[in-house]
């Protein structure tokens, strides 16, 4: 996997979670909530992003040993 599928993927999520929010089917949401739920979503995306590079890392690591 390459730094440009992990990209791919990661704004993928990013625009699912964009979507979700908008599609959310709440008449008046508090803008606290709403904030809150967009800064866990962002802090999630962002873990995976992390995970996802990591295991880039290691792949082509692995690649140059063999």
């Amino acid at each position: 996997m390459t730094t440009g599928h992990i990209d791919e993927r990661v704004f993928a999520g990013e625009a699912a979670m964009k979507q979700s929010f908008a599609c959310m089917d709440v008449e008046h949401p508090s803008k606290h909530t709403v904030n809150a739920q967009i800064q866990s979503a962002q802090m999630r995306i962002s873990f995976r992003r992390d995970l996802l590079l990591k295991l880039d890392s290691v792949r082509e690591m692995k690649e140059m040993a063999n």
